[in-house]
């Protein structure tokens, strides 16, 4: 059975499990028992092909005050549904593009109001009841995508390295974001695998770790001045893998690259990622910080004030002695 995606759209490979009988119903009790709420799914080998975090064009989320728009058409500061009852703030963009050629994986399941879902093979997806997201390239027939519709979004085909024209990643201050009526994540993960290293729980997963590290960019916009999400700190070239990028994901990605390379030995791979974390945890919690320095400044003043020569704590540390 072919999958029910756009007419534009040509699968290269074929789907990594055979579909039920009938896509448009539920599947049997063998296919729901088969997803894991709480056990994500195993990464699977299929390809992807750059760039590896990003819908399709022609997706639909509900932006605040205008409803139903596509993707493409959202702006900075615009607010998008990103959970059943929340709305989440777009400011900034991790790639944006109309024409350039990308490869997609497209989810189709048993929601009449969401039955399908197009993205990167490595850009993550949260499964009902689960907690983190997991890649599109992990997902299985069976398993229960979070939907913010009443009917349930049961997977029933998966097809990789499907042909598509553009690309868009909105990023959001909560890095959710609802599209096609599915909860996704703004971020992805990498080859399929949604932990930076593997078996490390949720300590180390890719979803955690960017989004600390794009909290120095969220808190400039938002305490410093919004025109750090402007405009003119995305690029606008189209025919580049930077296209629509904000300059703070290029540098970022730049170091990812770097990172992954033959140049980077282990110990500066340890410097940089423990860079990266530091920063992000400081500007995350920047004014607790702050609190906790303020506190610890005026308990340390009161004490040397109080101990101070001709004190009166000093004078009854004198008697005492």
């Amino acid at each position: 059975t072919s999958p029910t995606t756009s007419p534009t759209l040509t699968p290269t490979l074929s789907p990594t499990t055979a579909p039920t009988n009938d896509p448009t119903k539920q599947p049997s009790s063998t296919s729901e028992s088969s997803a894991r709420p709480t056990d994500p799914p195993q990464p699977t080998d299929a390809p992807t092909d750059e760039p590896s975090f990003c819908f399709s064009p022609r997706s639909m989320v509900d932006v605040k005050d205008k409803g139903p728009t596509n993707i493409l058409d959202i702006k900075v500061n615009d607010y998008v549904r990103s959970g059943t009852n929340s709305f989440s703030k777009v400011f900034a963009f991790g790639q944006r593009n109309h024409a350039q050629p990308s490869r997609m994986t497209v989810i189709e399941t048993t929601s009449e109001t969401s039955p399908v879902i197009t993205l990167t093979f490595d850009h993550m997806i949260f499964l009902e009841g689960v907690t983190l997201p997991v890649t599109a390239g992990s997902v299985k027939v069976g398993d229960k995508l979070a939907s913010v519709n009443e009917d349930e979004a049961i997977v029933v085909m998966v097809t990789h390295n499907v042909a598509d024209q553009g690309f868009v990643t909105p990023i959001t201050t909560s890095g959710k974001i609802v599209v096609d009526g599915i909860v996704a994540s703004s971020y992805a993960g990498k080859n399929g695998h949604s932990q930076y290293f593997p078996n490390t729980g949720n300590i180390f997963h890719y979803h955690t770790i960017s989004h600390l590290a794009t909290s120095p960019v969220r808190f400039s916009c938002k305490w410093v001045s919004e025109s750090f999400c402007g405009d003119h700190f995305h690029h606008d070239h189209e025919n580049a893998a930077t296209s629509g990028q904000h300059v703070f994901f290029t540098v970022i990605h730049s170091a990812k690259h770097f990172v992954r390379s033959h140049k980077c030995g282990p110990v500066l791979h340890a410097v940089l990622f423990a860079a990266i974390i530091g920063m992000g945890l400081l500007f995350e919690h920047f004014f607790t910080l702050a609190l906790f320095a303020i506190v610890f400044w005026y308990i340390r003043l009161m004490l040397t004030k109080n101990f101070a020569p001709g004190s009166y704590a000093a004078r009854s540390k004198e008697k005492i002695l």
